[in-house]
């Protein structure tokens, strides 16, 4: 089966594409976005194609978050990377983070944010991400979360003290 018949075939049954395309690139090791697929479309997948349906099945019919299956979100514009025991963030969460950081921005000064049971650290990595005069403090317990915040500030090449 070629990528993009994988693609046809279940874009019928499950009609959010982007959602499939997410997990296609997810599980190939060659197609990781709109530009690969063009360019491979017509070459054989490199995955179980039953591995794909699982994970379609567990979107589709588990009603499982696309961030957990993909173990990846983008959120305001930065990658952040999740644990399967840390929670997934929200669409709402990221319009409120938006608001926050608009109001940061008119400030224009230094300005301390501390993220409370910061979980993935998706807030104030985020605002740290997109505005570099913030001082940034993540409070957490749990040990899951601690370990995907020290991921995640490590991927966006963030510093930032954890508590």
């Amino acid at each position: 089966m070629t990528f993009f018949e994988c693609i046809q075939k279940n874009n019928k049954e499950y009609d959010n594409s982007q959602v499939n395309y997410s997990i296609l690139f997810y599980l190939s090791k060659k197609v990781k976005n709109q530009t690969d697929f063009i360019s491979f479309r017509n070459n054989e997948i490199d995955f179980a194609y039953n591995d794909y349906v699982s994970l379609l099945k567990e979107y589709y019919l588990d009603k499982k978050p696309l961030g957990h299956i993909i173990k990846q979100v983008v959120f305001n514009n930065t990658p952040i990377k999740l644990l399967p025991m840390v929670h997934c963030p929200r669409n709402e969460t990221e319009l409120l983070v938006t608001n926050i950081q608009n109001i940061i921005k008119i400030d224009n000064k230094l300005t301390k944010v501390i993220d409370l049971c910061a979980g993935s650290g998706c807030i104030g990595i985020s605002l740290k991400n997109n505005i570099n005069k913030i001082s940034l403090s993540l409070l957490e317990i749990d040990d899951n979360s601690i370990e995907c915040i020290m991921n995640n500030l490590i991927l966006n090449k963030i510093q930032a003290n954890i508590y």
